[in-house]
């Protein structure tokens, strides 16, 4: 029978016969953090005192940490979203780091819009995209619209992620235009090109449903909300879109970045619009597949058909005897 728990101090030992040195600080720190599973005191016997137990799950996250700390210096944050992807139960972990990511977006495009709004010079990352350098994105965008512009489409921008934008405010439709431009600019799409977006009259409305759908609050709240199991569900779904579309920079990477999930999170469990499409999508299996398990399941699976192959008994060759050659010999003849 497999053990259950795991000592702390042969835990200690064990990761350090796999290359790892952890300190029983260390170990206090992760369950803190629920990073792993938090440890139960056990009685040694009468007058020897107690000592403390792990699930014995303790030792492949403990172990995982350890090499993901070689990456992500004293960076738990993004160790715990890297447990998660791998498939170890972390899904609360998961959640607050997602909500973490939400709240400093939200919170920078809030502080940025006021700034902008207050007409204030300093700290005021709209006006900044006029002047040196940007992001590539906005880079493209600055390019097809002009400088004196590009201020246009980032506060339009900061106001549907931010679910304030109100398409019957100070705008008009030169405005429409310059989104229109933004939008073109990304798709790669050449002012000349016949496919280009023409419908200027379209642009408020589309940036309307963005705005109440699909807005940084709501999907916030959402997040709150959702289900561990729904939440289990789009990790794997996420990460097999990222690993497989090719649309993304480090595709090879094979877990998907909070910022996709995010995004996928948004289109299929907070926009009614989207999710209404993916329902209707009959090819929606052979876009982006059948979400494949997590890195835990899969090399647990593995590890059992290979136990399951070495306990499988060898088959027994018949041993002939000098009567069996001799027959042979004999039907040959």
């Amino acid at each position: 029978m497999l053990p259950t728990e795991i000592v702390r101090s042969e835990l200690i030992v064990r990761l350090g016969r796999h290359g790892v040195t952890v300190t029983s600080d260390q170990l206090d720190r992760w369950y803190k953090r629920s990073l792993i599973p938090s440890p139960r005191s056990r009685s040694k016997g009468r007058g020897k005192g107690s000592e403390s137990v792990f699930p014995i799950l303790a030792f492949p996250q403990a172990y995982a940490i350890a090499l993901l700390l070689e990456i992500f210096p004293r960076d738990l944050d993004s160790i715990g979203w890297c447990l998660f992807c791998c498939g170890f139960p972390v899904v609360e972990v998961a959640r607050e780091s997602l909500m973490k990511e939400l709240t400093k977006w939200k919170d920078h495009l809030r502080s940025g819009l006021e700034a902008f709004d207050d007409d204030a010079e300093e700290e005021n990352p709209i006006s900044a995209l006029t002047r040196g350098r940007v992001p590539p994105e906005f880079g493209r965008i600055r390019r097809r619209v002009g400088k004196a512009r590009v201020e246009t489409v980032a506060a339009l921008a900061y106001q549907v992620l931010l679910g304030e934008f109100d398409q019957h405010g100070t705008y008009d439709e030169q405005d429409w235009k310059i989104v229109r431009d933004a939008i073109d600019a990304q798709l790669g799409i050449s002012r000349r090109d016949g496919s280009a977006l023409d419908a200027v009259s379209a642009v408020p409305d589309a940036l309307e449903l963005l705005s109440s759908e699909l807005n940084l609050p709501l999907i916030q709240k959402a997040l709150e909300d959702a289900p561990p199991r729904m939440l289990c569900l789009l990790r794997d779904e996420s990460q097999t879109l990222y690993r497989h579309s090719g649309l993304f920079p480090g595709i090879e990477q094979s877990l998907v970045p909070r910022e996709i999930f995010l995004l996928w999170f948004a289109f299929r469990c907070v926009s009614p619009t989207s999710q209404k499409a993916i329902a209707d999508f009959k090819d929606k299996d052979k876009i982006w597949g059948k979400p494949e398990q997590s890195m835990v399941d899969r090399v647990a699976r593995a590890q059992h058909e290979a136990s399951s192959r070495k306990k499988k008994p060898a088959a027994k060759k018949r041993r002939r005897g000098k009567r069996d050659q001799r027959s042979r010999r004999r039907n040959a003849n």
